[in-house]
């Protein structure tokens, strides 16, 4: 009987079945065929404050500018001042006359040969220092030839200030840097400086 039940106990475990149920659950997002319009207007809006943020920064300097511009360009009437007043007692042969006030600026002469005349101007609507050098040719004293550029003005970092760029450089340009450039143009003819 031993046996019997053996038999009966195998006879059932043939018959079991073992099954195992393996369920993943797998929680994300998944794109959704308009998620690009979404992208898209939060990009253009990103853009839209971007350009906002920087047209602000632009009025900014722009109004920085032409409160601090006729103070600079005193300031660089000064240096040059003190510039002539050097250059006069170092180099006798080319003496140059004072910095005398015009509109908006100052003019720097030097009335003997060869003459020259800069005229320096901050144009509030440009927001530059316009330049304008009248000299003679070395040939004939009486007759002259004019060149015109400009600097660009431009707030310093802080926001406080303003500097002078050379444009041809796009580098900070110092008043004594500018007050060479002015000087050696008009007393020396075959200065080469670019404004």
């Amino acid at each position: 009987m031993n046996r019997d039940r053996v038999g009966e106990e195998k006879e059932k475990t043939k018959w079991r079945w073992r099954v195992i149920i393996e369920a993943r659950l797998e929680v994300g997002e998944t794109p959704m065929p308009s998620d690009w319009i979404k992208s898209k207007a939060e990009k253009e809006s990103k853009e839209q404050a971007d350009t906002h943020a920087h047209q602000e920064a632009q009025q900014r300097e722009t109004e920085l500018i032409r409160a601090l511009g006729p103070r600079f360009v005193e300031n660089l009437q000064n240096v040059l001042n003190d510039d002539i007043v050097a250059w006069n007692a170092n180099f006798k042969d080319r003496q140059i006359n004072g910095a005398s006030k015009i509109t908006n600026g100052f003019q720097v002469a030097k009335l003997g040969f060869p003459r020259g005349i800069a005229e320096v101007i901050f144009n509030p609507a440009t927001l530059r220092i316009e330049v304008t050098l009248t000299r003679s040719r070395p040939a004939d004293a009486n007759e002259t030839y004019s060149t015109s550029g400009f600097f660009y003005l431009k707030a310093n970092t802080d926001g406080r200030d303003i500097h002078m760029e050379d444009r041809m450089r796009n580098t900070h340009l110092q008043p004594s840097g500018f007050s060479r450039i002015i000087l050696e143009s008009i007393a020396e003819p075959m200065a080469n400086h670019v404004i």
